[in-house]
Parts: C-alpha cells; sequence; structure tokens
C-alpha cells in the first residue's frame, strides 16, 4: 500500500504559505495540535479545509502547470528502495509560473524561487498538485433580510389585519367585526363594504 507522508515542517510550510497569499491568519502551533501525527497528503487536505480553503488533489501534467491556477502545491515524491510497500515520502513545492519549458517554484521550507527546466523538475515531480481556492462566503446584508421579514404577513411592517390577528382562522370573523363595528350606524357603508369586499 502506497501512503504519501509529509514532514510537519512541509505541512506547516504548505498551510502557512497559502493562508499568507490569501491574508489568513495563521498559527503553525495551533495546526499542529489540532491534527495528530503522522502527516500525510489526506491531513493536507482535511487542514487546508479547516482553515477556509476548497481543497482537491489532482492529476496535474507538466505540460498543464501554465494553466493551473495558484495557489498549488506540487508534490515530489521518492520512495524507499527494495520494498514493494514502501512508504511514499512526499515534498512540496509551490508553484509560482510555468512556460512551455521551464517552471518556477518555490521549495517546501523556503522563500526563495527556484528556475528550472520542466524535464529536470518532471524527473521528481510526483504527477499531482493540491490545488486550494479561497471559500466564498456568502455576503449577509441586513437591509435584504429586513425587508423580506416585513414582506410577511403579519411581520412588523407589514400593516393589514394579520398586524392585529397573526391566525387566519380568525381573520373572516375580524372583518366582519370590524366593517360592523364601522357600519353600525350606516346600513348604506355596510351593504357597500359588503359588496366591495365579499363578507
Amino acid at each position: 500500500m502506497e501512503r504519501n507522508a509529509i514532514s510537519a515542517r512541509d505541512l506547516a510550510w504548505a498551510l502557512g504559505s497559502a493562508c499568507a497569499l490569501q491574508g489568513k491568519p495563521f498559527d503553525a502551533g495551533l495546526l499542529l495540535k489540532q491534527f495528530a501525527p503522522p502527516y500525510t497528503t489526506a491531513t493536507l487536505i482535511s487542514a487546508a479545509r479547516a482553515l477556509g480553503f476548497q481543497a482537491r488533489l489532482e492529476s496535474v501534467d507538466v505540460a498543464q502547470f501554465g494553466a493551473t491556477r495558484a495557489p498549488a502545491f506540487l508534490l515530489l515524491s521518492t520512495a524507499d528502495q527494495g520494498d514493494d510497500d514502501a512508504e511514499r515520502h512526499t515534498t512540496l513545492g509551490l508553484l509560482i509560473s510555468a512556460s512551455a519549458d521551464s517552471i518556477t517554484w518555490i521549495p517546501a521550507g523556503s522563500n526563495s524561487p527556484s528556475t528550472e527546466t520542466l524535464d529536470a523538475f518532471g524527473a521528481r515531480y510526483g504527477g499531482q498538485a493540491l490545488l486550494l481556492q479561497a471559500q466564498i462566503e456568502a455576503v449577509s446584508d441586513p437591509d435584504a433580510v429586513a425587508a423580506s421579514a416585513s414582506a410577511q404577513p403579519g411581520a412588523a411592517g407589514h400593516f393589514g389585519f394579520a398586524w392585529f390577528i397573526p391566525d387566519p382562522s380568525l381573520r373572516g370573523n375580524a372583518t366582519n367585526t370590524a366593517i360592523g363595528a364601522v357600519g353600525w350606524g350606516a346600513p348604506e357603508f355596510r351593504e357597500l363594504a359588503k359588496n366591495v369586499i365579499g363578507v
């Protein structure tokens, strides 16, 4: 069984870099306390999502680097020798840019970009990339909520019989009572109201 092991340093570096790019606060110590070792690519994805990122691991060919949206962390892997069930040790690199024949990237634990040919990079590239995107948070509009609430019968700001009597089953009687009270001394008004409103 192949396992993608990641060091605590690389895990913290990758997520700290992603948060810095998005202007998010980040505490490496707190992160490592929340997620217990051993650390793997699955841990990386779970931690990224906990920090508010949409995260997915995808197979990305070196020829697709130029069209890959940042931030993207490339998995560089080497397997232990002499073991068919080798644990795959994964290091990470942050993709900066790529052209048809070269790539600029930052190795894990560094902040200095490195540029090399795609052929040279592809020799140690594991074939997968962690693609991150900031979660889109719904914008709360208090005015829209208030307007929607006031449009509901019986809500504050909406005037009618529901304003006085919320129970719909009582509104017919309330209508008759109100018209009767107003038209008690004016039979002509009561008759007109009945013909117009139909009560």
